[in-house]
């Protein structure tokens, strides 16, 4: 979906031999090469250092706000992860030899 949406910021100048219908504008990624919805980023208007990037990454932060607390989530639950089958790894060791021994 992201990609989709950097395409529609981001799309080209139709090439000199294709002809456009007026209301159209060129996009290379739709069927036809035309789509009705005019570029979004019209070059000199602003400076985006990443193109549409920089837009699509907002869009993205402001329709999952949720997001950040998911990664969160992930973490901690990769810590817990990491410290439980250490943990059970040791303790199993330690029976083991402990069996060894006796």
């Amino acid at each position: 979906m992201i990609y989709c949406i950097l395409i529609l910021f981001t799309n080209v100048a139709a090439p000199p031999w294709m002809e456009i219908r007026e209301g159209l504008h060129y996009n290379p990624y739709f069927p036809g090469g035309a789509i009705a919805m005019p570029k979004m980023l019209i070059d000199g208007a602003l400076e985006y250092e990443d193109d549409g990037k920089d837009v699509v990454s907002f869009l993205t932060w402001a329709a999952e706000p949720e997001m950040e607390e998911r990664k969160t989530d992930g973490v901690q639950m990769d810590i817990f992860t990491f410290t439980g089958t250490t943990s059970s790894c040791l303790f199993q060791a330690i029976e083991v030899v402990c069996l060894q021994v006796s």
